[in-house]
C-alpha cells in the first residue's frame, strides 16, 4: 500500500508507513463504485509566487511541512487523503470507509486545517521571515454522488473520485478567500446546527450549467443555526415561525400545519408538510437544539 504522504510503498497489510510513520488508509475494495461522498479540496494560496522566490528544495521542505499539519485532521476524522498534488490536498469522507456523519467530520477537519495553518504560518514567519506572513490555505467542501476507486493501470494507479461532486468541491475551493472554507448547500443541510455560517449566495462552477449555493463556515457555534433546504422553504418557515434569535423565545403557530417531534436528546424537529403532500414531499424542515427557543 502506497503512503499518501511520502509515496513510500508499504506491505499490503501495513497499518503505518514504514518510512514516515503516517497511519495508512484502510484497505479498500478493488475497482470503482458509486458512493455518496463528501469531498474536501484544499490548496495553498499564492504558492506560485512564493515558489518562484525560493530554491526548489526549500519550497519542497515548506510544502512538506504544510502537508504534515494539514493531513492529520483529515485522518483524525476518518477521512481518506486521496491525493497530494503540488500544493493541494484532495480528501474523501465516505469512501472507502463510510460514517453516517461524514459531512460533519469533513467540516470539522476543514476548520482544524485552517487553525493548523495559522500555527504553521506563525512558525514560518519566526523561522524564515516576514515573507511568509501571508501563507494561507483555501478549503472547499461538497457532498454528492461520485465514482470512487482505483483508476489507471500498472504502476500508474491511484485511488480517486470522479463526478460533479468532486468538480463542485474544487470550484468552491478556488472561489474561497485565503484562510476561509466554502461549503455547498448539499453538505450544510446534512450537518447538525453546530457550525457558524453565513450565506455567500449562488456561485458559478466552471463548465457547469447549474449554480451552486455556497456558505462560508467559520467555526463552531455556542447555539444552533437553522438551515432550510431552499429559498421557498425558507420563506415558508419565516412566515410560519417568524425570526428566531438565539436566547429568545418564539411562539410557534401549530395550526395543524406543523407536526412536532421530540427527539431523544431534547431536540425539536418541526416538519411543515405541503398540502396534499405524499411520501417524501417536504415543504420545510427545521431543527432546533435545546435552548434555541
Amino acid at each position: 500500500m502506497r503512503c499518501p504522504i511520502c509515496n513510500y510503498e508499504n506491505p499490503a497489510d501495513a497499518k503505518f508507513c514504514a518510512n514516515c510513520g503516517n497511519r495508512l488508509p484502510e484497505r479498500r475494495p478493488s475497482g470503482s463504485e458509486r458512493r455518496v461522498v463528501t469531498v474536501l479540496f484544499c490548496d495553498v494560496k499564492g504558492s506560485t509566487t512564493l515558489a518562484e522566490k525560493l530554491d526548489p528544495e526549500e519550497w519542497t521542505e515548506i510544502i512538506d511541512g504544510a502537508f504534515k499539519v494539514l493531513t492529520p485532521p483529515i485522518q483524525r476524522y476518518g477521512g481518506t487523503v486521496a491525493r497530494l498534488l503540488g500544493d493541494a490536498v484532495l480528501a474523501f469522507f465516505g469512501a472507502p470507509a463510510a460514517h453516517e456523519d461524514d459531512p460533519e467530520r469533513a467540516l470539522r477537519a476543514g476548520l482544524e486545517m485552517l487553525q493548523a495553518t495559522d500555527a504553521y504560518r506563525d512558525r514560518l514567519v519566526r523561522e524564515r521571515g516576514a515573507a511568509f506572513s501571508e501563507f494561507d490555505i483555501r478549503v472547499g467542501i461538497n457532498t454528492g454522488l461520485a465514482v470512487v476507486g482505483d483508476v489507471g493501470s500498472g504502476q500508474a494507479v491511484e485511488y480517486t473520485g470522479m463526478g460533479d461532486a468532486v468538480n463542485v468541491a474544487a470550484r468552491l475551493q478556488s472561489l474561497a478567500a485565503p484562510g476561509t472554507m466554502l461549503v455547498s448547500d448539499q453538505t450544510l443541510k446534512l450537518v447538525p446546527p453546530v457550525f457558524e455560517w453565513e450565506p455567500v449566495g449562488e456561485v458559478e462552477a466552471k463548465g457547469r450549467e447549474g449554480k451552486v449555493e455556497a456558505f462560508l463556515v467559520s467555526g463552531l457555534t455556542d447555539g444552533p443555526q437553522l438551515y432550510t433546504f431552499d429559498g421557498a422553504a425558507e420563506d415558508a418557515a419565516d412566515a410560519a415561525l417568524g425570526t428566531v434569535h438565539r436566547g429568545e423565545r418564539a411562539d410557534l403557530d401549530l395550526d395543524g400545519r406543523d407536526e412536532v417531534l421530540l427527539a431523544n436528546e431534547g431536540q425539536v424537529v418541526t416538519v411543515d408538510l405541503a398540502e396534499g403532500a405524499g411520501i417524501g414531499d417536504w415543504d420545510d424542515v427545521g431543527i432546533y437544539q435545546p435552548g434555541a427557543l
